[in-house]
């Protein structure tokens, strides 16, 4: 019997394997695929990492260059000038006032944003914030009121928010009285509407 070398072209063929099966192109494609959700989840978390954030919760995180930088919006939004630090020197709740100051103040649209931080705390009771809105350029007037709420060793205004669509422009003082059951207190600012 003799041999036949029989030649097949098919039999003898390297397959190949299509490009998108080839294992290092998917390992490379779920190393891209995974890259590129954690720069998405970086870019969309931290937005500006070069440079700190701040929020109308934390007024006094503001650097000198970010003062630079403000927007339009943030234009109005001031620091009170007296900051009062408490427990330095004698228990703040057994002075016989009331102290504080305006945490927060701003502009935002046509809403005048208005945040009082009482230095006592004061327990559960009829303790009550006025707000005194006094034009400096002319003889209009804003009243209102809120009720004083206890946090853990202070207290605070329940914040004010006033509609300002109707009051004239120019600057306003603030006056608000503070009044509890045994003690009373007065906060005094201004603020350009």
């Amino acid at each position: 019997m003799t041999k036949t070398n029989r030649s097949y072209s098919n039999t003898n063929a390297k397959k190949t394997t299509p490009w998108y099966k080839r294992w290092w192109f998917v390992t490379l494609l779920v190393v891209i695929l995974i890259s590129a959700i954690i720069a998405l989840l970086v870019l969309f978390c931290y937005p500006d990492a070069s440079r700190p954030s701040s929020s109308p919760d934390t007024p006094y995180q503001t650097t000198p260059s970010q003062s630079d930088t403000t927007s339009p919006n943030d234009q109005n939004v001031s620091e009170p000038a007296n900051k009062v630090s408490q427990y330095e020197a004698e228990n703040p709740n057994q002075l016989q006032e009331l102290t504080g100051l305006i945490a927060y103040k701003g502009v935002n649209g046509k809403i005048l944003a208005i945040s009082v931080v009482i230095d006592q705390f004061i327990q559960n009771e009829d303790g009550l914030c006025i707000l005194k809105l006094h034009s400096l350029d002319s003889d209009y007037g804003y009243t209102a009121s809120s009720d004083i709420v206890p946090e853990m060793s202070t207290s605070i205004c329940e914040p004010f928010e006033v509609d300002i669509s109707a009051f004239p422009a120019g600057k306003y003082s603030i006056d608000i009285e503070l009044v509890s059951s045994n003690k009373k207190g007065n906060i005094h600012d201004e603020v350009e509407l």
